[in-house]
């Protein structure tokens, strides 16, 4: 599902999307409760380029909202790559037995190629190569949540320009870094994978308290 950055409309229908996934996850209370788990990063606090204002208060909303759902959140702020590396593989500890996996990130998010990264507040990237243990490959989270059957949602609040685009663009020549993230195709039927913006475009970051697109989501 991919949506074009700035348009209220689009971000309220594509939260009320996700508002129906979450009716469709809720448990009857006569109903024997399935594990629900999620896993919530929101990463404001970057070291080598400008701190972004609002992922952390967004990933901190969103986390509450899932809470109320019945989730076991899984939670990091303003991680760095170990912390990265070790609360995925928390979440992916947690998800065996769960019958629904959610992830939500809000920070840097970059596309090289058809490869997306999410970048921990610790990295500094010069080259590609820097990706492949400075930043955590999309894939390796959609692995951990497609090793069995269950209902899955990936929301990726992170198409803003990337800080390290001058750097790297010396060093990855035609595989320059394009705006936004690529697209995803998920290998599960039952995994659904949301942007705040749709493929190669940006989202804002917002002037108010969160994102409008993790407003959106809240509130819907």
């Amino acid at each position: 599902m991919n949506f074009a950055p700035g348009l209220d409309i689009r971000a309220r229908l594509m939260a009320a999307l996700l508002g129906l996934v979450a009716v469709l996850f809720a448990v009857p209370a006569q109903a024997v409760p399935e594990r629900r788990v999620a896993l919530v990063i929101g990463n404001s606090a970057y070291t080598a380029v400008p701190r972004l204002a609002n992922p952390q208060r967004d990933a901190t909303a969103i986390s509450a909202a899932l809470k109320r759902l019945g989730f076991e959140v899984v939670e990091g702020y303003d991680l760095r790559m170990d912390e990265m590396t070790g609360i995925v593989r928390e979440f992916a500890q947690k998800l065996d037995g769960a019958k629904a996996g959610v992830v939500y990130y809000a920070g840097h998010g970059i596309a090289v190629g058809d490869e997306n990264y999410l970048i921990p507040v610790d990295a500094s990237l010069k080259s590609e190569a820097d990706l492949d243990f400075r930043a955590v490959n999309v894939q390796l989270i959609l692995r951990q949540m497609q090793r069995d059957e269950r209902v899955n949602v990936l929301i990726l609040d992170a198409c803003r320009d990337n800080p390290f685009n001058k750097t790297m663009k010396r060093t990855i020549g035609s595989r320059a870094v394009g705006r936004g993230l690529a697209k995803v195709e998920p290998t599960n039927p039952n995994t659904l994978i949301a942007f705040a913006a749709k493929a190669g475009s940006t989202a804002s970051d917002g002037e108010g308290k969160n994102s409008p697109f993790a407003a959106a989501l809240v509130n819907h």
